[in-house]
Order: structure tokens, then sequence, then C-alpha cells
């Protein structure tokens, strides 16, 4: 008798359901992700994901609802995005492929200094290891929903550089393994720190400077206690939209299209907003009274010296699919 009865209670609800969705137009059961970030609430990239956010729930008329959440408010670290993905401990996260490139080792290659360093030259190395991400993210039972980039990446100091040998004995935050090898070759102390422990870190001086964006710089307000700039475009930083799979497909196919279709457009707002708000974060530091130094012919030479080195070594200590890779897209860039 039991049974009956829930099998009953089953089908009136199933009915009054129904019922509701004739009479408005909420849905019964609304999906919600969560979407990890390793950008601070501040930052320049969590405000424009949580746009993306609204639109998709506005979109899909509050069938997909998107939590945003800036780094730290989850538990879980900012290097292990796929495997936090593959968990289903957040459907959805920015993996940046300066931090992920552990578990995502192709990822590292955008992070070569002198490497990839504007639109074009991007745009080409991501058709060319697009395959070999995808088949990597699946092993994380993950997919790439879309990428983007942060500008080109400089040294912002609290002490001025005038040339790359003032560089020497500073410690200064990188963001990866290649920057790392990169400042300590030219006579700097890299150090690693996850971008939330940057600002306490340099008011302590515990460190010098930091490997990052104009636009994040001004964005999280760095330039209160990094007042110079050292500018050598060293790489574009691409990071990367990774959603769970099972989630993915578990939304019907109308849901699946306003995501993909709300991807493909904030992957160009982001890269187009990301790269010509640079100029202007540039000016404004500027008119901060940030001091900014250019990098001289001479020494562009000499770090591109060094920058190939980096370049060897990081290709040096990958499986062969991806030194197969790395020789391709030196071939495509004509480095």
């Amino acid at each position: 008798m039991t049974f009956f009865k829930q099998a009953l209670m089953r089908k009136l609800l199933v009915i009054g359901c129904s019922l509701l969705v004739l009479g408005s137009s909420v849905p019964c059961e609304a999906t919600t992700w969560k979407f990890y970030l390793f950008t601070a609430p501040v930052n320049p990239g969590t405000q424009a994901f949580q746009q993306f956010a609204k639109e998709v729930f506005e979109e899909t008329k509050g069938e997909l609802k998107i939590d945003v959440y800036p780094a730290q408010e989850l538990p879980y670290p900012t290097t292990e995005m796929p495997m936090t993905v593959r968990k289903n401990h957040v459907q959805m996260a920015d993996a940046y492929g300066g931090l992920v490139s552990g578990q995502l080792p192709i990822a590292g290659l955008f992070d070569l200094p002198f490497l990839v360093r504007d639109l074009d030259e991007l745009k080409l190395t991501m058709e060319m290891i697009k395959p070999k991400l995808e088949s990597d993210l699946k092993k994380f039972r993950a997919k790439l929903l879309f990428y983007y980039t942060w500008p080109l990446q400089n040294i912002w100091t609290s002490v001025p550089v005038d040339f790359l040998d003032t560089l020497k004995g500073l410690k200064i935050r990188t963001n990866n393994l290649p920057q790392l090898n990169f400042i300590n070759q030219l006579g700097g102390a890299a150090v690693t720190m996850s971008p939330t422990e940057v600002a306490p870190a340099a008011q302590r001086h515990v460190v010098d400077g930091a490997i990052t964006a104009a636009f994040a710089m001004y964005g999280v307000k760095w330039n209160e206690f990094l007042r110079y700039g050292y500018i050598l475009n060293m790489h574009l930083a691409p990071s990367f939209i990774i959603v769970n799979e099972n989630a993915y497909k578990a939304l019907s196919e109308d849901i699946r299209r306003v995501l993909d279709e709300k991807a493909a457009k904030y992957q160009q707002i982001m890269i187009d907003t990301f790269i010509t708000e640079d100029s202007s974060a540039i000016e404004s530091l500027r008119a901060d009274g940030v001091k900014m130094t250019y990098v001289t012919d001479e020494d562009v030479k000499k770090a591109e010296n060094i920058a190939h080195q980096c370049w060897d070594e990081w290709t040096s200590k990958q499986k062969k699919d991806i030194q197969d890779l790395m020789i391709q897209v030196r071939k495509g860039l004509n480095k």
C-alpha cells in the first residue's frame, strides 16, 4: 500500500509542477552551479564574470544560476582547478594557465617569456595546442568552455628598476615556473604566492615586486605600494574557463545553447576589454605617479637570450607530445 501511495504522490507532484509552469515563468527546479575564480572580488575579471553569470541567469529565465566565488571564498587550491572540477566540488572554474600547469602541463607553454606576445600569436598557438588541451581536460572530466587572456605581463616594484641588471637581488613575485626561472637567471630572487597574498607581503617588504599586467595591478590597487614599472612586455597570459562535463551534459539543449553563446560573447569581450583597457591602466598608473621605465633594445636582446634558455629548459621536462607541439609552435611563430 505504501508503494502505491508513493507512486500517487509522485504523479500529483508532477501534475502540480506542470500546472505551476503553465501559470508562471519561474521554473520548477533551477540548476545552480558554483563558479570558482582565482581573482579577488575587486579584480576587473571577477566583475566581468559576475555580469556573465547575470546574463546567463536572465537569458535562461532563471533555469541556470551561476554563483560566482572569488579567490579564497571556497576551500580549494586555485592551482588545482581541474581536479576541483573533476570532483564536482564546483561545476565551473577559471583555470589560469600559470596556476594550473601542474595539472595541465600544456598550459605552461603560454607562460614562457617572450614566446606569445600579441593576439595573433595567441590565436595561432591556441589553434595548434587546443586538441591537446581538450584531451588533457577529458582526464579531469572537464571541457573547455572558452578562454581569454590577461594583457602583457610586466614587472612592478617598490624600488626603481632602470635596467635588467637592476633586478639583481630583488624579491619578485612570479606566477609560474618559467617566470621564476627567468627572474632567477636575471639575478633576482623569485617568490611564489597567490594574488591575494601580494598586498600584505609587499607592505611587510617580504617581496619587492610582482609580475602582472597593468590592468590587473591598477584594478587591485597594488600601485599603492608598487610605485615603479619595468615594461618588458614579457608575454600574454591566457586563462581557461572549464566546466564539469557531466554537469554540462545534464543541461537541456536550450540551456547549453545560451551558455555557449554567452561564452563566445564573453571570450571576445574579455579579450578586447583587457587588452584595450591595459593602455588606459598604464595612463592611470602614470597619472598616479607610478614611474615607468621601458626596456632598452640592448636589454631586450639580453632578455630574449635568457628566455630562449627558459624555453629549452621547460621543453626538456615535458613529455614527447608536448615537445613535438613546442616545435610546431616555434615554427608557426617563427621563433
